[in-house]
């Protein structure tokens, strides 16, 4: 269960300017979203890493393949997400329901 010091501090460090969260709802999820968590990497000569995890394994790559699918799947989840602005007020809902 997420308390209300942790949705605190996810909208402190959504201020950011390097920082954009949005969430994604249940109910606009689909299949490859709910494939379990991702991270991109880009070194500081720009060559790109993807890490995936599973159910049954997890992926650290740096084809280039591999990355373009994850970052394929990032975008489609990005389009999905609710806006920053819009995600902003879902977790302020949210604090201000437990109180």
């Amino acid at each position: 269960m997420v308390d209300d010091e942790q949705l605190q501090r996810l909208l402190e460090v959504s201020r950011q300017r390097n920082v954009v969260l949005q969430v994604l709802p249940f109910e606009r999820a689909f299949a490859n979203a709910l494939e379990g968590p991702m991270v991109l990497l880009e070194g500081p000569d720009h060559e790109r890493c993807a890490f995936m995890e599973g159910g049954l394994a997890s992926e650290f790559s740096a084809d280039p393949g591999v990355v373009s699918r994850v970052t394929e799947r990032l975008s489609m989840i990005r389009t999905r997400a609710l806006d920053p602005d819009e995600t902003a007020r879902l977790i302020e809902r949210m604090v201000g329901q437990r109180e």
